[in-house]
């Protein structure tokens, strides 16, 4: 029924400091299953059943929780956005690609204020991509730029970097 009756981490290949090994483990498991089957099957619907509650209940809890953080979290990056050039706050000027993530997945939503949560990445995405932190010969991003306005980069390319950028892109 793939439900779980047993669960453990290491099991190692002979009995070791206490633990039973890997194959003691199979045996016993064997045993059990044809001594006690009525027991552990209960048992697996018994750890089932609480894990799903488990789950349920974190599930519930992480929404409220979620719900409340994104909406701190794009209330804060409006109070620092700079609405002429992009970004966030003023010199240096970081891609911040998981801001940008975020405030994407945040536009996705249908509620208010997500429009503008869009709205602040796609032209943050604009500005750096006309800007200097593009490199428009070789490709990618530079890590940051020195100034407000995306223009004079940080003549150095991090791997990271580019490689969130793309799936922000």
């Amino acid at each position: 029924d793939k439900k779980p009756f047993y669960a453990g981490t290491y099991f190692p290949p002979t009995d070791n400091h206490g633990r039973p090994s890997f194959s003691r483990l199979l045996e016993s498991i064997s045993k059990a299953w044809q001594e006690k089957r009525n027991e552990i099957e209960d048992q697996a619907t018994d750890i089932t059943d609480k894990i799903i509650q488990s789950n349920q209940s974190y599930a519930d809890h992480q929404a409220k929780l979620h719900q409340s953080i994104s909406d701190q979290a794009v209330e804060s990056l409006t109070n620092i956005y700079d609405s002429e050039w992009g970004g966030f706050g003023n010199a240096p000027k970081f891609p911040s690609p998981a801001n940008l993530e975020f405030l994407l997945a945040y536009g996705s939503l249908e509620k208010p204020g997500s429009n503008h949560a869009t709205e602040m990445a796609v032209h943050t995405l604009e500005q750096m991509l006309s800007g200097g932190i593009y490199d428009q010969l070789g490709g990618g991003f530079a890590r940051y730029s020195v100034d407000r306005t995306w223009l004079a980069p940080h003549f150095e390319k991090m791997l990271y970097d580019n490689a969130s950028m793309i799936k922000v892109l």
